[in-house]
């Protein structure tokens, strides 16, 4: 069964209309829906579908809810990695963005990981291949990039589940451009 994870707290009426729509499919479809988002609010529009803990329901607790008013500075610092898959000469390859010039190595290396979980799961990758891809090449942005670029590879190397394997590329922009990132 497929689990599908919802953002609860996400867009208009939330969480009671996401919750209504969620319920429905769990009723009709043969999936798993993970709701995410402030349990005690999701339940509560739960509650109001009798039959909804005999489903495939779940909630997870996400207590971090980035509101309509919330100014752009609070927004970017919440925002976890955009994750995509792209094709290459060989399997398609997970591309997170941290979509943020403000992340810290740390946070880097939680995307890689996020990332090399992903590709494992959803991939059916056995030993992922972690690259990292640097910000910019442009000025100013380029000494910017070389900074956290060179801070995070020394992070993610060091972590014992990256720096075990010989599959960290420091530096993945020819590897992209070559297409030759496949992973085992």
């Amino acid at each position: 069964m497929i689990t599908i994870a919802v953002d609860a707290m996400g867009g208009d009426h939330a969480p009671a209309a996401i919750v209504d729509g969620a319920v429905a499919a769990a009723r009709h479809l043969d999936i798993q829906i993970a709701l995410v988002g402030v349990p005690s609010q999701v339940e509560q529009a739960l509650d109001a579908h009798a039959d909804w803990r005999s489903l495939p329901v779940t909630v997870v607790d996400a207590p971090d809810v980035i509101e309509m008013a919330d100014p752009p500075a609070t927004v970017r610092r919440k925002r976890p990695a955009l994750a995509t898959t792209i094709p290459t000469r060989g399997r398609p390859a997970v591309l997170l963005d941290a979509a943020n010039v403000e992340c810290r190595p740390q946070h880097l290396l939680q995307f890689a990981i996020m990332g090399g979980v992903y590709a494992r799961i959803a991939l059916g990758a056995a030993k992922p291949r972690i690259g990292l891809l640097s910000i910019a090449s442009t000025l100013p942005m380029k000494s910017i990039g070389a900074a956290l670029s060179s801070r995070c590879a020394s992070r993610v190397s060091s972590f014992p589940l990256v720096s075990s394997s010989p599959d960290f590329i420091r530096r993945v922009e020819r590897e992209i451009a070559a297409a030759t990132v496949p992973h085992q």
